[in-house]
Order: C-alpha cells, then sequence, then structure tokens
C-alpha cells in the first residue's frame, strides 16, 4: 500500500519570497537542478567508475512511496515567509504526492502574495520533481484557534476522497511566540533532510504515531527540566513537575471526546498528554478521522470564538489528539532542530601577492599537496572521475560546482576564512580578499555564507604560533582601524546570503585571545556600527579549541561557540569525531556543535595524523544528533553544525571528494542528517 504523508502547517505571515533565493541565479545562471551541465554530468558517471557517490538509498526507497499533504492554518501574514520556507522543505524532499491545504482567517485582507509563492512552489515542482502536487485554499473565521482550521482540513481531505488519504500529517501552525514557532518550524521542517529523516522514522518504525519537537510532551508527571525553556519558562517556573494543573481544565472536554471517538479506550489507565503548541507529525489513520468527523459537528458547536486562555474544547482538542495516540498503542517521539552543517571554507587555491612574496611566484595550497608521497594523503578527485581536481578558486564555474556539491549532500553553507593583518611590514590589511570579493560579484558559490577572522599572525610554522619569525603581524591596530576593518565587511554584511541571527550580522573569531585587552572594545565598536548601517548589531561567535582557555574574556562579549575539530582539547585519540553535548567550561550560552573529517599536517611539515575513515565520520555524526533529540535545555537560534572542513587539505579536513574515498564523506553527511533517529518523548 502506498504511504501517504500530509503536511499541516497554520501560516501566519504573507511576504513575496522568491523560491530562487539568490538573484543572479533567477537572472539566469543555472538553478540547482539544472546547473550541473557537464561537470555534473562527470560526477553522475563516477559511480560507474567505481566511486562512491550514491547514498545509502533507504531516504529514496521510503521517500518513493509516500504522498505528502501540507496543511497550513493562517491567522498572521507577518511570518509567512518562516512558513513558506517549511513548505519549501516538505516540497523538496521529494515524496511521490504532496497535496497542500492553507486555510486562512477571513479578516486577514489581501493573501495574493502567499498565492503567488504558492504558485511559484508548484512550477518549481512540476519542473524539478516527479512527485504530484495539489493545493486547496479555504477561509474560516477566527473560532477554535488554530483547531478549528485544522478539523475542517481534515473533514475536507477526508470527505474528498471517502478515505484516509494520507499516511502521516504535518500540523503546524503560526504560533505567535518566536522562538516557540521558530523550534516547531525548525524540529519538523527545517531543512528537506530533517523532513526526509522524519518520513524515515515513520516508513521503518510502524509502532511510532506521532513526532513533536524536542522539549513540547509532556503529562503531569513530566519533570520541567525535560521540557524546552520557552515552554517552562511560561507555564511552569519553580517547578520540579508539570502537576496536574496543566490538564484539569480539560479532563472533562477529553473524556466527552474518548467518549464519542474512541469509546473503546475512555477508561484506559494512560495519562493524558499534551504538545505544546499543537506542532507536530502524526498518522493521519491515528487521528481517527472516520469517527472524529461523526463528532465534528457536536465539537464546533463549542469551540470559542477569538482566543480563550484555556479550558475551551480546542484546548481538550490538543491534549486528546497526543493521548489518543497512546491509548492507541503507539508511542510520540521527539525530533531535535534541524541540524544545519556549515562547512568551514579555505579561500586560498589561488595565486596571490603575499605568497608570492614569502614563498615565490605562483605559490598556493596545491604547491605542498601535489609532490606530497608519504602514505595515507587524500588529495582532490580528477575531474575525470567526477571531482573536483586541483581548482583555482577564481573560476567561477568551481565555486558553482562546490555550491551545487553543498546542497546537494546537505551542507548549509560555508564559513568563510577571513584575514585582515595590523602591524610591522603589513603592505595590505586585506589578504586573500579576491575569492570573497568575486562571490559578491557573481554569486558563487550560492549558498549562505559568514566569516571567521582568521586572525593569527603568519609565520614560517604553519601552526598559527608566533616564534619570531612573523611574515605578516598581528597587532590589532587601535580604534581607527577597527573601524576601517569593519566598512570593509560591510558590503559583505548587506549581502542577503551573508547570515544573521535576529537581523545581526554572524562573525566569529578564531583567536579570540590574541587580542587581549582590545577584544572587548573593539567588538563593542562594531555593535555599535552596525547598528549605524541599520542592523540590529553583531552577532559575535567565538571558536572553541585547543586554545579556547588561553585568556579569560569577558562572556558578555561572545552570543554563541562553535565547537572546531569536534572540540576535542589535543585533536581526538578516541573513535568519536563530533561533539554531542555543551561543554560545561564554554561560557557562552549558544554552543554550536561539530565534527571534523580527520588531521594530517605532514604536508606542512608536521608529524601528526589522525585519519577519521568515513564509517567513522557518519557513526559520529548519527550520534551527534540523535543526541540533540534528547537534549530539550539546548536553547539556539537555529542548530547550526560546524564541520571542519571543506577544503582544508592540507590538514585534511575536507568534505570534498578525493582520490581515496570519492564522495563518500559528503555521502556520509547526507545519510545521517536523512536518518536522523527520532527519540522517544515518554
Amino acid at each position: 500500500m502506498a504511504r501517504a504523508v500530509t503536511v499541516f502547517l497554520a501560516v501566519t505571515t504573507v511576504g513575496a519570497k522568491e523560491l530562487c533565493h539568490n538573484q543572479m541565479t533567477c537572472a539566469g545562471v543555472p538553478s540547482e537542478h539544472a546547473v550541473h551541465g557537464s561537470r555534473m554530468l562527470q560526477i553522475h558517471r563516477a559511480s560507474s567508475k567505481g566511486i562512491s557517490i550514491g547514498g545509502s538509498g533507504l531516504e529514496e526507497v521510503s521517500r518513493a512511496n509516500q504522498r505528502v499533504g501540507v496543511f497550513f492554518q493562517v491567522a498572521n501574514l507577518s511570518v509567512w515567509p518562516e512558513m513558506f520556507q517549511c513548505l519549501q522543505s516538505v516540497v523538496e524532499a521529494e515524496a511521490a504526492q504532496i497535496g497542500v491545504h492553507i486555510s486562512t482567517h477571513t479578516n486577514l485582507g489581501d493573501i495574493s502574495a502567499l498565492k503567488n509563492d504558492i504558485t511559484t512552489l508548484q512550477s518549481w515542482n512540476a519542473e524539478n520533481t516527479a512527485q504530484n502536487m495539489t493545493v486547496q485554499f479555504s477561509s474560516t473565521d477566527n473560532v477554535g484557534l488554530d483547531i478549528g482550521p485544522f478539523l475542517s482540513q481534515i473533514q475536507e481531505s477526508y470527505t474528498s476522497t471517502g478515505m484516509a488519504p494520507y499516511d502521516v500529517v504535518l500540523k503546524m501552525h503560526s504560533k505567535s511566540d518566536a522562538e516557540w514557532r521558530r523550534l516547531g518550524l525548525q524540529s519538523l521542517c527545517g531543512t528537506k533532510f530533517h523532513v526526509r529523516a522524519i518520513l524515515n522514522n515513520f516508513a521503518t518504525r510502524p509502532k511510532i504515531g506521532m513526532i513533536a519537537p524536542v522539549g513540547t510532551v509532556f503529562s503531569a508527571e513530566t519533570h520541567t527540566s525535560d521540557i524546552a525553556p520557552v515552554i517552562a519558562e511560561k507555564y511552569f517556573q519553580g517547578s520540579a513537575v508539570v502537576g496536574e494543573g496543566a490538564f484539569a481544565a480539560d479532563v472533562a472536554g477529553l473524556q466527552y471526546l474518548l467518549g464519542h471517538i474512541s469509546p473503546e479506550h475512555k477508561d484506559d489507565a494512560i495519562p493524558f498528554v499534551v504538545v505544546a503548541g499543537s506542532m507536530y507529525w502524526v498518522r493521519y489513520e491515528d487521528l481517527k478521522p472516520e469517527a472524529l468527523l461523526r463528532a465534528l459537528p457536536e465539537i464546533k458547536k463549542n469551540l470559542t470564538h477569538g482566543y480563550a486562555e484555556d479550558s475551551g474544547i480546542e484546548h481538550a482538542i490538543e491534549r486528546f489528539i497526543p493521548s489518543l495516540i497512546l491509548r492507541l498503542g503507539h508511542s510520540i517521539a521527539h525530533m531535535p532542530p534541524a541540524p544545519k552543517v556549515m562547512a568551514i571554507y579555505f579561500p586560498q587555491y589561488h595565486a596571490f601577492p603575499e605568497n608570492d612574496r614569502f614563498w615565490g611566484a605562483g605559490f598556493t595550497e596545491w604547491s605542498l599537496l601535489k609532490p606530497f608521497q608519504q602514505q595515507g594523503m587524500r588529495k582532490p578527485l580528477s575531474e575525470e572521475q567526477g571531482g573536483l581536481g586541483y581548482y583555482d578558486l577564481t573560476n567561477v564555474s568551481t565555486r558553482r560546482l562546490q555550491g551545487d556539491l553543498a546542497k546537494r549532500f546537505g551542507v548549509h553553507g560555508f564559513m568563510f576564512y577571513h584575514y585582515w593583518f595590523s602591524g610591522a611590514g603589513v603592505q595590505n590589511h586585506s589578504v586573500m580578499w579576491k575569492v570573497p570579493h568575486l562571490m559578491l560579484q557573481d554569486g558563487e558559490p550560492n549558498t549562505p555564507f559568514f566569516f571567521s577572522w582568521a586572525n593569527e599572525p603568519w609565520t614560517r610554522r604553519w601552526d598559527g604560533v608566533d616564534d619570531g619569525a612573523n611574515l605578516l603581524a598581528q597587532d590589532y591596530g587601535d580604534e581607527a582601524e577597527w573601524q576601517k576593518h569593519f566598512e570593509w565587511l560591510v558590503p559583505y554584511f548587506k549581502n542577503e546570503k551573508y547570515m544573521k541571527v535576529d537581523g545581526k550580522p554572524m562573525f566569529a573569531v578564531y583567536r579570540p585571545g590574541h587580542l587581549k585587552d582590545k577584544l572587548k572594545p573593539m567588538l563593542q565598536l562594531w555593535s555599535e556600527l552596525a547598528k549605524s548601517h541599520g542592523f540590529g548589531g553583531m552577532y559575535f561567535v567565538s571558536t572553541v579549541g585547543n586554545f579556547y582557555k588561553e585568556f579569560v574574556f569577558d562572556e558578555a562579549v561572545f552570543d554563541a561557540s562553535y565547537h572546531f575539530m569536534s572540540t576535542c582539547l589535543e585533536c581526538h585519540q578516541d573513535t568519536q569525531a563530533a561533539t554531542a553535548k555543551d561543554l560545561p567550561y564554554v561560557r557562552e550560552r549558544h554552543q554550536f556543535w561539530g565534527a571534523y573529517t580527520g588531521f594530517d599536517n605532514r604536508v606542512r611539515g608536521g608529524g601528526t595524523s589522525l585519519p577519521v575513515p568515513p564509517p567513522m565520520f557518519k557513526q559520529s555524526l548519527e550520534q551527534s544528533f540523535s543526541t540533540m533529540g534528547t537534549s530539550p535545555q539546548r536553547r539556539l537560534p537555529d542548530n547550526y553544525f560546524f564541520a571542519a572542513a571543506w577544503n582544508e587539505w592540507n590538514e585534511q579536513n575536507v568534505l570534498e571528494p578525493d582520490d581515496t574515498y570519492g564522495f563518500q564523506y559528503l555521502e556520509a553527511l547526507q545519510s545521517a542528517l536523512e536518518n536522523i533517529t527520532a527519540v522517544p518523548s515518554l
């Protein structure tokens, strides 16, 4: 029997968000699905030459037989761009069929922008996938909050066929609390890879009846430490457990619903539960739609007009649906916010004046790697075998292909190393600037990005240690130079693809301790300068590596930190290549976890070789991603996950295809993302 999936989303905002994210792409640069040309054909041919490129295949099998429906209940148009991104992720997951049901409130006014976005998405789907896509719009009064429209959508979908039209339903609505809404959106449809992971859980684990965002499912006995902070702080401040009060006002309604919809379970001694916020995936048949629709006329009579804090029948239904799941013998599982993989990007691999001056004309990183002959050193997979070869990053087609590979295999974006020097002998503050500059001009790679300031001095030791033989000094200048540095960055910050958190450009610092007493005043100045340019300030990220403790700086300076090289204090000696917990000594309130693909500095004259084969990389990713589902206390603007690295070839931190493993690191990443295990919640 064909599996079916329905997505129910309640949408609140309208905006004309283009499916094509980059104007240069829209203006004529080929799209992700049409772009590859002869180079992508080479990649496809790689499999015929024995080069791994295919992925596990599990996600393709499970998706191929699924029909997907999408239900939006729209009460507020201001967050429509967020909801539309969710819908895009579901459509791009590429099931066999997708049906979209959108319910809007009658008082919303003009929804033409919303409809235009849906039309754009339908066109994209027709051109790029084999799935059949249908769309239905409806309009309702503000009755029963999001539950009223949701019930009408179940009725609409069921009566049109006289049978259960879907296997799984995604219910999403326009939650007014931004943090709570973001938790729901990112956990249930944050990326197409995450949607595939959820569908795979339903396809391979028949006992799962519902999947909810981590930290949103609870009963009266649940410890509040197991609840997402945005919910616990609002409803259970100072309480160790939830308590019966969360259900007391709805017990009569719950008994009424059980008696009319599932009377055989009315007296079951199973605790009532709730998915706070009513955002989840659920098996359509577990909704008992036929019995629900028989009871619907009476239910609708009791729905609350306008907003009610609690005790209305809609609140009882909010608790009834997950409680019914458990009474049917099914489980409720958690999914974390979708990991958004940020690969560290080294913008070298082209000639520039400083390298010419220090190492000889035409020197690049390839100059060291190409002639290196010791065993165990991965080198770029040749273009003839479908790889990128020894490329020049000033070539736009190379950067375009890098972006295409990243998007295809699950890399959300790139963190570019950025170089700015000050001190004796520095002729140009900005070094290795050409690749980011070209990216501003041609839009490639066409992915989200932000900068990490690689702020070590350049020495002849290749390891950032100041041994007195500096090639480029680093004394960080004065306030006038800090302002000059910031103004140099502004065109990048204003780029639509430059990553921001709540309107604040992200900016990482590799070695904060090197700035010492200049760190805090410089970053404070930058925050004020950012506001003067129309941003909300700056979102600063520190780097957690074996140098994190070298200088104790004010924890308020940075908003977040990322785990570099999976934050092994002395490079991992065990079998784990990814972090799977927040580190107790890290001061920043947001910690982004990370992984690495190995470390080997022999090309640069070192003696360390720590290989991470693809199976170990995959296993480490799977463990990290699964652990996220058991970590409700993590409070992040987005679940960024840092991979070291995209192309640090001379330290063997590489995701790009190589001559030893082909595409296996990228395949491992995609497989891990698409097979995240949903964790039982109760």
